[in-house]
């Protein structure tokens, strides 16, 4: 049995801590969007089985590109990654144009001929993490100074985040924050990314103000007003729809949860399937499931943490420390505002709300991971080699 547990390892390749995260948050996944899928599948006049299968076949693509990208040895990433991003930045402007528009929002663009939608802003992220990675990697001598070091990084940054913000805000903050924390880690002195980060909060927030004041609506921009003023109301009386609800949720699960399946809140909480499927977690499996499903997001962060100490070269740690901070960013900004901590974001639990492309980008995230972690298993291996060398050399 040890035999065929190597054997099969082996054949798979990657790191078995980060594959347990997976395997773990899919199978929660499965069991979680059976039951919140009810109501969607009676409004939409669908049997549940059909948009679970969807699910399940959705959940199998993306472990189909994990292990076709960890195959892919990660510096090959590298090269071509200053054409995805171009090409993702192109698609950006055309989905600002001519996007098709899902719930009150231009964020996904037609394939011709197929039909097929996906979000281009999953494609920029992507890219543009890797793009990162790659110029902190080339410009580590120079990346102290302004000029030669973060002017470079920023040429990237801000039109990406620029052409996302207009129709999806809060994917925007999230690769504004993922991209900060890469250049920290990339060693871009901290005064530099402080002044970044206040320049950005103050040219925000003096937008907002205009707005609300004039009563300007470019893209969403009065709905980012409406989110952020339910959110601060003192009197519950005053808070969403969705926040009532997910409040309900919470109080209904308790320490153990109602049980799996038990959930009432998903009859009444709009996309409890995707952007609340965290309160579903929170009612039915409790402060205990919640706080497992948390744990499991955590080891995934501290295991790629670890991954990234172990690669000797800086575009692979960089690259799985981006790639993996930007998922775990995500999935706690979906439990915050599950836990009324921040106003509604619309972002989704990373592998575990249902989704298209976010299934899709998340394995080729995932995989990129594995692939760095399988240099990194390797030359931890080597490193441990050449002492037992010297114990069998005394012993000869």
């Amino acid at each position: 049995m040890l035999k065929i547990n190597k054997q099969f390892w082996g054949s798979i390749g990657g790191d078995r801590v980060i594959w347990g995260c997976i395997i773990l948050l899919s199978l929660i996944s499965v069991l979680l969007v059976s039951s919140s899928t009810e109501a969607v599948a009676y409004q939409k006049g669908l049997p549940q089985e059909t948009l679970v299968l969807k699910h399940i076949i959705l959940l199998g693509a993306g472990f189909a590109l994990i292990i076709a990208t960890m195959r892919v040895n990660y510096k090959w990433f590298s090269p071509i990654s200053r054409i995805g991003l171009w090409l993702s930045i192109f698609l950006l402007i055309i989905t600002i144009f001519s996007g098709t528009n899902v719930n009150s929002s231009s964020r996904w663009l037609k394939i011709p001929f197929i039909g097929i939608t996906f979000q281009t802003s999953d494609l920029a992220k992507l890219c543009l993490f890797i793009v990162l990675a790659r110029e902190l990697h080339f410009r580590q001598e120079t990346i102290k100074k302004f000029k030669t070091g973060m002017i470079h990084l920023l040429k990237w940054v801000i039109p990406v985040c620029a052409l996302v913000v207009s129709e999806n805000f809060s994917t925007a903050a999230l690769i504004f924050l993922t991209s900060c924390i890469v250049m920290y880690i990339g060693r871009v002195p901290i005064g530099h990314i402080l002044g970044f980060i206040g320049t950005i909060i103050i040219i925000t927030s003096f937008f907002l103000l205009v707005a609300k004041v004039s009563n300007l609506n470019i893209g969403r921009t009065q709905t980012w007003i409406s989110r952020l003023e339910n959110f601060s109301q003192d009197d519950k009386s005053e808070k969403s729809y969705q926040s009532k609800q997910t409040l309900i949720a919470i109080a209904r699960g308790g320490l153990v949860g109602v049980g799996p399946g038990n959930s009432l809140q998903k009859h009444h909480l709009p996309n409890s399937h995707s952007d609340f499927i965290y309160a579903i977690i929170l009612e039915e499996y409790g402060l205990i499931g919640g706080v497992f499903v948390m744990l499991i997001y955590l080891v995934l962060l501290f295991r790629t943490i670890w991954i990234a100490t172990k690669t000797q070269i800086p575009f692979g740690a960089l690259l799985a420390s981006g790639l993996c901070v930007s998922l775990v960013l995500q999935a706690f900004t979906n439990m915050a505002v599950a836990v009324q901590l921040l106003p509604v974001t619309g972002l989704n639990l990373p592998l575990i709300s249902t989704g298209g492309t976010s299934l899709l980008f998340t394995g080729i995230s995932l995989g990129i991971i594995l692939s760095v972690s399988k240099e990194a298993i390797s030359q931890d291996k080597k490193l441990n080699e050449p002492s037992k060398i010297k114990v069998t050399e005394a012993w000869a």
